[in-house]
């Protein structure tokens, strides 16, 4: 690097020509080399963003749209009810983070609704008999997905505490055998008095949804999930 003024060499980044004394004007930055790392900051950004939302799409638990799901009710109890059987049909994306579910029962002539939301905080979902997504949800499903991890619910029927038990199950159903399920105790506190209060296990396989739940008394199993 020369001084400008009387030419003789001076040391990169001085401010000062030694021999002449000249006051030497710092070198602005090239603007084309901001603009290239510029680009490079949002590359990585996009890359980043895309990346987390592949993983978080690899890891949901709610229902394929691609599918329809077929549930079977199996009561064990006394006094049991006959064994039944629900399909759910992907009916319309309410939104980007809901979806609706036309629910048909074989003993029931109704039409019922069922509703996933699912958002950062984790799955959430209800069942109805109206074709309302604006009621109270249920907490199914806290993210991130960490065993040991517990929370709360609550809807217009039944307070539950949920807890992960595990994230690593295998379970087998008639629709085929799930990996990486996770495993959720529910403690379920039932304010209608013709429900006992009840502890349950359901279980939620990755980029399927839900496939069992069990109790004392009952249990409902995915018995098909096949390609619309």
């Amino acid at each position: 690097m020369k001084c400008e003024k009387c030419g003789a060499d001076i040391q990169q980044g001085a401010r000062q020509c030694l021999t002449c004394g000249h006051m030497i004007t710092p070198v602005k930055r090239n603007m084309k080399s901001r603009a290239v790392l510029a680009l490079i900051v949002v590359i990585m950004l996009v890359a980043g963003a895309i990346a987390l939302f592949l993983f978080s799409k690899g890891k949901s638990y709610t229902y394929d749209q691609d599918y329809i799901y077929v549930l079977k009710n199996t009561y064990t109890s006394d006094v049991a009810k006959p064994s039944n059987e629900v399909t759910y049909t992907f009916k319309k994306e309410i939104d980007k983070q809901t979806n609706e579910w036309k629910a048909k029962y074989s003993d029931d002539e109704e039409s019922w609704f069922y509703f996933e939301k699912e958002t950062s905080e984790g799955m959430f979902s209800i069942q109805t008999n109206k074709e309302d997504s604006n009621k109270k949800y249920s907490w199914d499903i806290k993210y991130p997905v960490k065993k040991g991890a517990t929370w709360e619910t609550k809807t217009a029927n039944y307070q539950s505490t949920l807890e992960v038990i595990s994230t690593n199950e295998t379970i087998t159903t008639p629709a085929g055998t799930f990996e990486n399920v996770i495993k959720i105790k529910i403690d379920q506190d039932n304010f209608d008095s013709g429900n006992p209060d009840e502890t349950l296990y359901c279980y939620y396989a990755p980029s399927v949804g839900f496939v069992k739940a069990e109790a004392d008394d009952w249990t409902t199993e995915l018995i098909e999930r096949k390609k619309k």
